[in-house]
């Protein structure tokens, strides 16, 4: 069932944001308000009221409101992106979410790669046996650094893993493994974690949310996971859609079809689309440390 209608998603822009008029709006909100789509097709839909929202968008500086919400008691302390790419860490920091690096934060994995790493506690991970560089020989024909995992890439498919740093060199393996203990001593906290993952389409991420939930669950407490599973993409396109497929205590899990592609990008054109992710979390009590 889409959970969507003209109204909550004509209201997302106004609930989650509120304005400062000091018309030091970013650079890169401007851009995204640029493309605010008109979504409502409905003749009692005002086109003019989207046109305002944009003006005061472009004219305003954002800041997130969020809720109540919160876990065992807790606010949420930390947001984290389990990937599946980097449309995740992206939207996190744009929106002053992300406060520190993860491993799954740039890099092209899948549900079943996160499970695995849970599992054995990123041994596969950050063994070098595993890692083979593909600068110069990219699927794309990008110059820009960057190495596979084998083990991931013939199980899973997930090729270019590492897809912004080369790890066969030792300055970029220690990134990832810096990262990866901080990751550990995360699970290790007692502090309220959310944890997020957006996977496309060629990643099963609806088939897979239960045994991620479950491996969160023996590794770490107080926290919930969001899941989105992608439906739109460069090749295939459906109406604005979101559909709740499970909400259980500590989890959710959601398909969602938007507006605008954010492949190539890491980042949705369309406000709408990114407003529709952030409101996921809107309701929770979010107190970053």
């Amino acid at each position: 069932m889409n959970i969507l209608d003209k109204h909550r998603v004509m209201g997302y822009v106004k609930n989650l944001l509120k304005f400062n008029a000091d018309n030091t709006a970013s650079e890169s909100l401007s851009r995204s308000s640029e493309q605010l789509p008109k979504i409502c097709n409905s003749p009692t839909c005002d086109s003019s009221e989207l046109k305002d929202e944009k003006t005061q968008l472009q004219n305003n500086q954002l800041h997130i409101n969020f809720g109540s919400k919160k876990i065992n008691g807790l606010p949420i302390s930390h947001v984290v992106s389990l990937g599946s790419h980097c449309l995740t860490a992206s939207i996190l920091k744009k929106y002053g979410l992300k406060k520190a690096s993860f491993p799954f934060d740039w890099i092209f994995s899948s549900p079943e790669v996160v499970i695995d790493c849970l599992n054995d506690e990123f041994e596969l991970f950050l063994d070098k046996r595993q890692h083979k560089f593909v600068t110069g020989n990219r699927v794309n024909g990008s110059s820009e650094p960057g190495a596979t995992h084998i083990y991931f890439q013939e199980h899973y498919g997930t090729k270019e893993f590492f897809t912004h740093r080369d790890t066969t060199i030792e300055e970029n393996y220690n990134y990832y493994s810096r990262a990866v203990s901080r990751f550990k001593e995360l699970l290790k906290s007692d502090e309220g974690k959310l944890f997020i993952i957006i996977s496309r389409g060629n990643r099963d991420l609806i088939n897979n949310f239960d045994a991620l939930t479950k491996a969160l669950e023996q590794k770490t407490n107080n926290f919930f996971l969001v899941g989105v599973q992608l439906l739109h993409s460069r090749t295939e396109s459906f109406p604005l859609f979101l559909d709740e497929k499970k909400n259980t205590v500590n989890s959710a899990l959601y398909s969602f079809s938007s507006t605008s592609v954010e492949e190539f990008r890491d980042h949705y054109p369309s406000m709408t689309d990114e407003m529709i992710i952030l409101s996921l979390i809107s309701d929770f009590d979010i107190k970053l440390i």
